[in-house]
This record gives C-alpha cells, sequence and structure tokens, in this order.
C-alpha cells in the first residue's frame, strides 16, 4: 500500500522502517466504492482533516457541496451529513456512487495535524518528516511537471503514481461501465500520469462552490453524472 511505499523512501533501518510505516498508515483514507455497481466514481486530490478523522472520503465540507451538486434526489435523502458519511456508513443500493482520491495519504500538511493517535515511535519525529511534507506540497501543487529534481520528490510521485494505477486497474476490472469524473486539475493530471483508460469526464474541483458556476460543456457533463446516478431510482 502506499504508506508502506513511502516509509521505504524515507526509512532504511528495519525498526525504523516497521514503526514508520504503521504510524504513516493511520492518516492513510481508502477509497469508498461500496455500491455494487458504483455506476459513477469521482477522482479527487487526497483526504483532508474530516477525511483522516474520519476515516472515508468526502466526509467534511467538500463532501456537503458535493450532495448539494448531486440535485434534489441527494440533498432530500442526505439532508444534514456530507455525502462521503452516506456512502460509507447506509451503504445503500440506490447510491450508485464511489469516491476515490489521486493519493489515499493527504497532500496538505493540515490533515498529518489532526492524528488518529499519537504513539510512542510517531512517524511526525521523524529526521525526515518536514522533507516528506515538502515533497508531497510540490507534487500536489505541481501536478503537471514531467519529473521531480529531486530524487525523493521523484520516488514518492511514481509510488502515488503506481498506487493510483493499481486501484483504477481494479476499478475498471470490476465494472468496465463506470464513469470516472477527474475533478480538479490534480486529478486530471495524475489520471493521465497512471496511463490506465477508464470512461471519464473532467469538472473542475467540487470544493466552495467549484460546481455551481460551470461552463455550457461542464454544466452538461455534470447532469449526465446526475441523470446516470439517479436514473435506476426514479
Amino acid at each position: 500500500m502506499l504508506h508502506q511505499r513511502a516509509t521505504r523512501i524515507f526509512t532504511k533501518d528495519k525498526d525504523a522502517h516497521n514503526a514508520f510505516s504503521i504510524s504513516l498508515g493511520r492518516f492513510l483514507v481508502p477509497d469508498s466504492e461500496h455500491a455494487k455497481e458504483p455506476g459513477v466514481v469521482l477522482l479527487l486530490e487526497s483526504p483532508h482533516v474530516h477525511e483522516v478523522r474520519y476515516g472515508y472520503p468526502l466526509a467534511g465540507y467538500t463532501g456537503t457541496d458535493v450532495r448539494d451538486a448531486l440535485g434534489k434526489e441527494a440533498r432530500r435523502l442526505f439532508p444534514n451529513e456530507p455525502i462521503g458519511r452516506s456512502i460509507h456508513w447506509r451503504h445503500p443500493d440506490f447510491l450508485r456512487l464511489g469516491v476515490m482520491n489521486v493519493s489515499q495519504l493527504p497532500f496538505q500538511h493540515q490533515a498529518y495535524d489532526f492524528p488518529p493517535a499519537r504513539e510512542a515511535e510517531d512517524c511526525r519525529d521523524h529526521a525526515h518528516w518536514n522533507c516528506y511534507l515538502a515533497h508531497m506540497k510540490t507534487i500536489c501543487e505541481g501536478p503537471s511537471a514531467a519529473s521531480r529534481s529531486n530524487p525523493r520528490c521523484g520516488e514518492l510521485e511514481e509510488a502515488i503514481i503506481g498506487d493510483l494505477r493499481r486501484r483504477l486497474s481494479d476499478l475498471r476490472r470490476s465494472d468496465p461501465s463506470v464513469i470516472l469524473v477527474r475533478c480538479g486539475d490534480v486529478a486530471q493530471r495524475f489520471y493521465e500520469k497512471a496511463g490506465v483508460t477508464v470512461p471519464n469526464v473532467c469538472l473542475p474541483h467540487p470544493a466552495k462552490g467549484g460546481w455551481t458556476n460551470l461552463q455550457d460543456k461542464e454544466r452538461r457533463a455534470l447532469r449526465n453524472v446526475i441523470d446516470r446516478l439517479w436514473s435506476h431510482h426514479r
């Protein structure tokens, strides 16, 4: 998994490796694809504070923005919670929506300030921790870069790409008809770097009203996503 590959980049000593890997793994947030046939899967950037706290994607404000943008059906069925909570806990057959992140480990350093638990050997006490955070920031802020000048940064990006490639391949194999919605520049660029073809559309990142002022082409794409998501429930 990604936290194990990241650990090998920054820790060589066997004992320190195990402690670092276990500690870093506490920040990893897995994908939510509970529906038997997701139909639509959103590809976002990475977990943030709420996602790390609760352990599933779209657990915070962005999850509320997505719920509101997915039409009156979503607002009626899930009026008081982010859409990520509905996907993770309720497992409704009619909610044919899954969520993936480019990186299952957070890109933003703030997400590591809310630890699931602080243990005796914490990855944030590691000598290379600030380098790890800096490299994650570099990768997130420059997703179009063809290469990285720092070797460790390049290795970390390759680990993220490889992990995403594996998950996209699994998704394509489990549901060839699924529609992947690439949300924002990071998702769009890393999908291209992963090199796994899945039927897809591109939209802005949904946070902070990103789906409210769309171009005509984007508005049609979102309308098609909504129709696909709810057509079998009407």
